[in-house]
């Protein structure tokens, strides 16, 4: 895992950049399920 800059570090944590934050885990989660289940149907 790298590690970011200070001041990329700073501006990742400032308040209004909180929209661009996500849980990667959950989301790589959620489109393998999604792909799997696609698969299954025949799409």
């Amino acid at each position: 895992m790298s590690q970011p800059a200070p001041m990329v570090k700073q501006i990742i944590e400032e308040e209004r950049m909180e929209v661009f934050k996500m849980d990667f885990e959950e989301k790589l989660s959620e489109m393998l399920v999604l792909l799997i289940n696609g698969m299954k149907t025949g799409i």
